[in-house]
């Protein structure tokens, strides 16, 4: 699948959440039903956040369920959406676990981890911004490994493609400090690229990091109930 199709389906799937930017009510439908529809605009905002922490343990069993393997990516964003740092453990060991060549459910999910670790970071919490710090360096995965793969995505490319997500992460933030260290990586971007001549691969990163930085300003000044809300669809 050619890569950039691949970004646009993944921003699609983990980006384009609705929800409603009004207060919500507490949930009419059960965790189970919830995540496992199938959500054309992506999984709702505000109502996946209206499960609450109490919904952890229970979206963590299910995500450790081949049974829900299917519906992985919508739990994995559901524990982010939520907001509560009991769910880093429960990402952090999912990732961590995954190895061989994944299922297209289980690649999605992979990716939208860093989706998850954005919206955990909505309230400043430190280990999720830097989880996503450390992973929007291409060179982090080079050096620490990548045990899966899928179809072409190996090595190189899958560092590459993982860092890309990672960097969205820091916009999904809204982060203060996520803005300051997509400012960085721009800038030091620009001058590798000035100095290697190698356009295509950098060109491709700092349209990346554009978007991020544009993002985390939106945040940053709207709230992610709105930029992720039904208000956004509008």
């Amino acid at each position: 699948m050619n890569k950039t199709i691949l970004i646009v389906l993944i921003l699609a799937v983990c980006l384009a959440a609705y929800g409603s930017a009004q207060p919500v009510h507490p949930p009419q439908t059960t965790l189970r039903a919830f995540v496992t529809q199938q959500y054309v605009h992506g999984i709702p905002y505000e109502q996946a956040k209206a499960y609450g922490s109490k919904a952890i343990p229970e979206l963590a069993g299910m995500l450790g369920n081949a049974h829900f393997e299917e519906f992985r990516p919508n739990i994995v964003l559901t524990l982010g959406m939520i907001g509560d740092a009991a769910a880093i453990p429960h990402l952090k060991a999912f990732l961590r676990k995954q190895k061989g060549e994944l299922s297209h459910p289980d690649f999605i999910a992979v990716l939208a981890t860093f989706q998850a670790f954005g919206y955990l970071s909505q309230g400043g919490n430190r280990e999720a911004l830097q989880l996503l710090t450390d992973g929007a360096d291409p060179d982090y995965w080079n050096s620490t490994g990548l045990r899966f793969s899928y179809n072409n995505y190996r090595g190189q490319p899958l560092a590459d493609l993982v860092s890309s997500m990672a960097v969205q992460g820091l916009g999904v933030s809204g982060r203060p400090e996520a803005l300051a260290a997509l400012e960085r990586m721009s800038t030091a971007n620009a001058a590798t690229a000035n100095r290697t001549g190698e356009p295509g691969q950098r060109e491709s990163r700092q349209n990346a990091i554009t978007e991020a930085i544009g993002l985390n300003k939106k945040v940053q000044a709207q709230g992610a109930g709105k930029v992720f809300g039904k208000e956004a669809q509008k």
